[in-house]
This record gives C-alpha cells, structure tokens and sequence, in this order.
C-alpha cells in the first residue's frame, strides 16, 4: 500500500503544463508564449495551440504537427480564450473533400476568441475578439485539425 501512495506523491510533484482554462486569455508572440505544449500534438489542446503557434510565428514544423495544412498566416502575436470545448463522440458527419471523415470518436470542436496584433507590442490592443472553431480529432493515431469555421460545426 505505500508503493501506490508513493508513486502517486511523485507523479502529483512532476511539472504539468498549464492547462488553458477556459476564457482566460492567453498569449502567442514570436519568442514566448502563456502555452507549455507547444509543438506537442499529443492532446487536442496542445494540437490547437501548436497550431495557433504555426500561424502565428510562421512555423512550418507547427503546422505539420497539427495537421494545418493552410500554412502560417503572416507573422503576428496572438491573443485567444477559449471560450468552448464539446468533445463530439462518433456523430455521423460527411466525407471530407480528400474522402476522410470529418469526424473520429474523440473529436474536440473548440471555440475560440482571437485577435491579432504587431509583433513587438507588449499586448494587442483592446481590439474586437474574433471568434473560430476549431475541429481537432484523431484519426489515423495522431491529434490533429480537422477543420476551421466561423460557426459551430453541428449547426
């Protein structure tokens, strides 16, 4: 019995990465960033910020970590909230245009504020949020983004 107990102190003690709560705005710049799990794809949160991070700081190792397959966007700092996160179990959804299906029995669909601004600024200014969707499911083992929109994707 104290093995058990033993090893739950230790594995408790070891560093996590910080999990983003949800609307608590977080930040993206070109050298840091409020994510620990950045270029993990490992979990659909850490997929969704490598991603963010593959747009933002213009990576091309990011995107393909996440499966973004859009490219980097110019490069920018970045601040987002999630604002949602519904995880979809195997809900009948379409055939992607490539003939995969739009959705896998752990899929994520994310909502999130974004807005962006010029690198070198300490912060964005109080600009409007943007919000997206992001889709990030598992498919053949890894985490990664499905889709993008502007509106829920079960509407």
């Amino acid at each position: 019995m104290v093995v058990p107990i033993f090893l739950a102190i230790i594995v408790w003690a070891l560093p996590h990465p910080v999990a983003a709560q949800d609307g608590e705005v977080r930040h993206i710049t070109q050298t840091t960033a409020t994510s620990e799990c950045i270029g993990d794809g490992n979990d659909p949160l850490c997929t969704l910020e490598t991603m963010l991070a593959c747009r933002s700081r213009q990576i091309k190792a990011f995107c393909d970590i996440a499966g973004w397959h859009m490219g980097p966007d110019r490069a920018h700092n970045l601040e987002y909230r999630i604002v949602s996160r519904e995880r979809f179990l195997n809900r009948g959804y379409p055939l992607m245009p490539d003939g995969q299906l739009a959705m896998y029995p752990e899929s994520v669909e994310f909502g999130v504020d974004e807005r962006q601004c010029t690198p070198g600024l300490p912060k964005c200014p109080n600009t409007e949020w943007e919000r997206a969707y992001y889709l990030v499911g598992r498919g053949a083992g890894e985490w990664s983004i499905f889709a993008a929109g502007y509106k829920p994707f079960d509407e």
